[in-house]
């Protein structure tokens, strides 16, 4: 049998370590024996940890769901080395999770949802929002018998801040309260911290250019405190935020705002207290709560990114093994088969020039998702999520310029914005045919700010000399030593002037405005999603679902359809056999690829694992029409491992 699941994280550090001169020695027939065995290992662990997880779930088909905000929520789906090393608690990515909630909508086994968090891990509020959405839809759209969405809370803040999970909490049918616990419905507040009189004392220098007066990312290094323009920004954000989680408590309890505004100044409320005012459904223990939900032997909890994996593996499985074979192999070229699709490219992370690092924007990363969209067929629009605050323009021209060309070959395409898209961000989203975002999205800040930090005083209090050479007027002006000279503060000037006029001219042209237009609500201006869509910054106002939908309705193969046509994440995510792949060939990371195995060798390894997958699941099938009386099949081959089947 293959050695325990635990050894995977291990064997990919291991395979990452080997240095490539002793790979390439191994020769030809060395290397191939090598990922031989560590692919037909690591495939047969993983059927055999996916195999057992499967009958887990088989065993009762009933199930309550469990949506644990302890898990780590993100925007880019998590590899499979992700998933085995964070086994206990894998992170899901905001689509995975809105699609579960969706499917259970449809699930007659899912006898309900229970929303559960034991920490105070904040979640941002266009995340809250779009599972706000979630819930809200799911309580809609299902059949009869309804089944119920409950928020089990150990408590909503441990004396202090609880605002934001509450406001989440009030989408559900009902809400629940340990004993102990308070309702910190206190409210928002915001910090800003400013280092100038610090940075001064260590000798730093920061020298910065903004355009204009509300771009305020370097005011924490160049200011001692708010500037007019930059706390009148804070201060309608804010506002905005506010007066949504206000009007979301209000409506998800059947509250007067003026209310909700009273019961805030009174947070926070002990259980008892919030019971009395209709804050809570019930002063219930988690285990109460299960039991009121039916949860039994028959009926147990499932955590929703278990059920995400057996509906989805569900819905893509194949009737007949050639078509599984064939869609597996046609995965590991890169190729989706199937159904006509909306693609949806995951643009996260700072934005940076080249590939990035993993948490990365990387342009080039971007622009190969996309162009490898535009390139198929089966791909009729295209949805871009943005979720970023801001990085290189140069990066960020670069993406936007790679969206206007794919709806220049006819391929729609809808960004949709989600915790951040402000800067850079909103950029790129002006290459885009429609943009959607989340009330509480942060967006905007159409501005540049560029300069640098001067530490010839920290590196003489360090002791440290430094000799410079230069050989041309512009050389040095990015050196630490010394601050700019006039013709290079000058240089610089025409830089940061030039790279604004262009992006107010990119949003002018998106946005069917003037300039000048444009230029009143710029100037590096941030504002909420619901202050974007009043200026017409933002089409419409909605989460992940509703630009999938728009950009469907974009495309005449799409428009009009009965069926919508699936959102599909690109690239798509890396098999198991990929992600081996991907480590012996000696792509340490992103941007070193040192060497290349053959693809065909690759899906000689990827065929005979799916075809041996094919035999182990014809034996479990004899194996459970022949009932406990074939001990010779037990014996032969029934440890259900990869190499029980393989001696079968």
């Amino acid at each position: 049998h293959p050695p325990s699941l635990s050894l995977l994280s291990s064997l990919v550090s291991t395979a990452r370590a080997w240095p490539m001169e002793f790979i390439r020695k191994l020769g030809s027939r060395g290397r191939t024996g090598l990922a031989i065995v560590g692919g037909l290992t690591i495939a047969g662990q993983y059927a055999t940890y996916k195999q057992a997880q499967n009958n887990k779930a088989k065993a009762s088909k009933d199930r309550v769901l469990q949506l644990d905000l302890t898990m780590q929520i993100t925007e880019a789906a998590p590899s499979v080395w992700d998933e085995v090393v964070n086994s206990q608690r894998p992170p899901m990515s905001l689509k995975q999770v809105v699609d579960a909630v969706e499917w259970a909508a449809s699930d007659p086994h899912v006898k309900g949802i229970v929303c559960t968090q034991a920490g105070d891990a904040p979640l941002s509020m266009a995340k809250m929002q779009e599972i706000r959405d979630a819930i809200l839809s799911f309580r809609s759209d299902q059949a009869e018998p309804r089944r119920p969405a409950v928020f089990a809370a150990d408590t909503f803040g441990e004396g202090g801040q609880g605002t934001g999970h509450y406001y989440l909490a009030t989408a559900f049918d009902k809400v629940y309260l340990q004993p102990t616990g308070l309702v910190g419905l206190v409210g928002i507040h915001s910090e800003a911290f400013f280092l100038k009189k610090l940075l001064a004392k260590i000798g730093v220098q920061p020298q910065f250019l903004a355009y204009f007066e509300y771009k305020n990312a370097a005011n924490m290094f160049t200011q001692e405190g708010y500037t007019k323009e930059h706390k009148e920004q804070v201060v309608k954000a804010m506002g905005s935020t506010f007066g949504q989680i206000v009007g979301g408590i209000a409506s998800g309890r059947g509250l007067d705002e003026g209310k909700v505004r009273g019961v805030i100044d009174d947070s926070p409320l002990t259980a008892k207290v919030a019971l009395e005012r209709n804050l809570v459904d019930g002063v219930k223990y988690h285990d109460e709560v299960l039991e009121e939900l039916g949860v039994s032997k028959d009926c147990p909890v499932q955590d929703l990114s278990k059920y995400h994996k057996e509906q989805e593996k569900a819905r893509n499985k194949k009737d007949n093994g050639g078509q599984k074979v064939a869609k597996l192999l046609s995965e590991l070229r890169g190729k989706p088969a199937g159904e006509d699709v909306v693609a949806c490219v995951v643009a996260a992370g700072n934005v940076v020039r080249g590939r990035g690092h993993k948490n990365d924007m990387g342009a080039a990363r971007v622009i190969e998702a996309v162009r490898a969209a535009v390139k198929d067929d089966k791909v009729k629009a295209i949805v871009v999520r943005v979720d970023t605050r801001g990085g290189s323009a140069v990066a960020s021209d670069t993406i936007r310029r790679e969206l206007e060309v794919a709806r220049g070959k006819g391929k729609p395409v809808v960004v949709s914005m989600g915790t951040y898209a402000a800067s850079g961000g909103y950029y790129i989203a002006t290459g885009a045919d429609r943009i959607i975002a989340q009330p509480g999205t942060i967006t905007g800040s159409i501005g540049v700010v560029l300069g640098k930090f001067t530490l010839s005083a920290l590196y003489e209090k360090m002791g440290i000399d430094v000799g410079e050479i230069e050989m041309g007027k512009q050389a040095s002006s990015q050196s630490s030593v010394h601050p700019w000279s006039e013709a290079q503060l000058e240089t610089a000037r025409g830089i940061g002037l030039n790279f604004y006029n262009d992006f107010v001219g990119h949003v002018a042209k998106a946005r069917n405005m003037t300039k000048l237009q444009v230029d009143s609500m710029a100037r590096g201006r941030v504002w909420t999603g619901e202050q974007a869509f009043d200026l017409g910054l933002v089409d419409s106002l909605g989460g992940l679902k509703d630009a999938h939908r728009i950009a469907a309705d974009l495309a005449p193969e799409l428009k009009g359809k009965d069926k919508l046509a699936p959102l599909v994440i690109y690239p798509k995510k890396k098999t198991p056999i990929q992600e081996l792949a991907h480590a012996i060939s000696g792509k340490l990371d992103d941007e070193t690829p040192q060497a290349s195995l053959s693809l065909a060798f690759f899906e000689g390894i990827f065929e005979e694992f799916a075809i041996v997958s094919e035999v182990l699941s014809a034996f479990r099938a004899l194996r459970a029409e022949a009932g406990s009386g074939h001990a010779e099949y037990r014996a032969f081959g029934g440890g259900g491992g990869f190499g029980g089947a393989r001696s079968a």
